[in-house]
C-alpha cells in the first residue's frame, strides 16, 4: 500500500515539475517507491512458491503411502504361496491350467458314469441326475454296473487325476489349516480396508486420482472369492483318511464322490483365479500410485 501511495505521489510531483532540479532526491524517491512495491510482491511470490512446494511434498508423501499400502496388500496375498521368491503370476497360471485339465478329465469320468446310470434308469443321459436317486437304488445300480475289477479301474483313474492335481497344488500353495486361512483372509481384508478407506481419504484430499473403478471392483470381487476355502479342508481330510479312495470303491458312493471330486477341483481353480486377480490388481495399483495417473476416477 505504501508503495502505491509513493508511486501516486511521485507521479503527481512529476507532473508539476517538482523533480526538475532535484536529481538526487528523484533517485532516492524512485528507489524507495520501487522497494516498497517490489518487496511485498516478492514476499507474496515466495509464499506462493513455498505453499506449492509444501503441497507437492504432501502429494508425494500420500502417493508413497498409497504405493506402500498396495505393496503390502500384494505381500499378504503372495504369502499363501510356497515359493515367495518366484513369479506368482507364472506359478498361479500354471496351477490354474493344471486345475482346468484335472476338472475336464474328472468331468469326463463323471459323465461316463452318469450315462451308464441313466441307461439303468431308462432316461436320456443329459436329463438324468443320479443324485436324485435314493441311496439304495444308486447302490444297486452301481453294483450292477461295476464288477470289483471295473470299479477299481474306474476309481484308480479318478484318483490318479485327483491326486496328481492335489500334489501340484500343495507344491505351490501353503498347507493352511482352518485357523491359518481365517487369519490370512482377515489380513487381506484389513490391508484392503486400509487402502480403500484410510489411504483413499488422503488421496482424494490431496487432489490425486484414486484407482480406476474397474480395479476397485475387481479387487473387491477377488477378496470375496478368496473366502471360499472349504476345498482346503477337503484336501486335508482326503489325504489323512483315504477319503476318496475308500468312497470311490464303494457302490452307492462312487458317483456322489465323483461329483465331490469335481467340485473340489473347480472350487480350487476359482480360488486360484481370484488370487491371481488380486495380485494382478495390486501390481496395477502400485504402478498407478508410483506414476502419474491422470484420467483415473477419484471416486468409485
Amino acid at each position: 500500500m505504501t508503495g502505491v501511495i509513493l508511486l501516486a505521489l511521485g507521479w503527481f510531483l512529476d507532473s508539476s515539475d517538482f523533480w526538475t532540479n532535484r536529481p538526487f532526491l528523484t533517485n532516492v524517491a524512485s528507489s524507495l517507491s520501487g522497494v516498497m512495491i517490489g518487496v511485498p510482491l516478492a514476499i507474496l511470490l515466495m509464499r506462493r512458491l513455498d505453499t506449492e512446494q509444501a503441497e507437492a511434498h504432501d502429494r508425494r508423501q500420500v502417493q508413497r503411502l498409497a504405493a506402500t499400502a498396495a505393496t503390502e496388500l500384494r505381500a499378504v496375498a503372495v504369502a499363501a504361496l510356497v515359493d515367495l521368491d518366484g513369479q506368482p503370476d507364472e506359478i498361479l497360471r500354471t496351477l490354474h491350467e493344471a486345475a482346468t485339465a484335472a476338472s475336464e478329465l474328472l468331468d469326463e469320468q463323471r459323465t461316463r458314469l452318469r450315462r451308464r446310470l441313466a441307461a439303468k434308469a431308462g432316461v436320456p443321459g443329459m436329463l438324468f441326475d443320479p443324485l436324485t436317486c435314493s441311496d439304495d437304488t444308486l447302490e444297486q445300480w452301481e453294483q450292477e454296473i461295476f464288477t470289483t475289477d471295473e470299479s477299481e479301474v474306474f476309481a484308480r483313474a479318478a484318483l490318479q487325476i485327483l491326486n496328481g492335481y492335489q500334489g501340484g497344488f500343495q507344491q505351490a500353495v501353503r498347507r493352511l489349516d482352518e485357523q491359518a486361512i481365517t487369519r490370512w483372509t482377515a489380513l487381506l481384508r484389513d490391508q484392503w480396508a486400509l487402502l480403500d478407506r484410510d489411504v483413499r481419504i488422503r488421496i482424494v484430499a490431496a487432489d490425486l486420482p484414486w484407482l480406476p473403478v474397474g480395479n476397485v471392483i475387481s479387487t473387491r470381487e477377488a477378496l470375496e472369492g478368496l473366502t471360499s476355502v472349504d476345498f482346503f479342508m477337503t484336501f486335508e481330510h482326503a489325504e489323512a483318511t483315504d477319503y476318496f479312495e475308500e468312497n470311490l470303491l464303494t457302490p452307492g458312493q462312487i458317483y456322489r464322490h465323483m461329483v465331490v471330486a469335481c467340485d473340489v477341483v473347480n472350487e480350487s481353480r476359482t480360488w486360484i483365479q481370484h488370487l491371481l486377480q488380486l495380485i494382478g490388481n495390486a501390481d496395477q495399483s502400485i504402478v498407478h500410485f508410483q506414476g502419474d495417473s491422470a484420467g483415473s476416477v477419484a471416486s468409485a
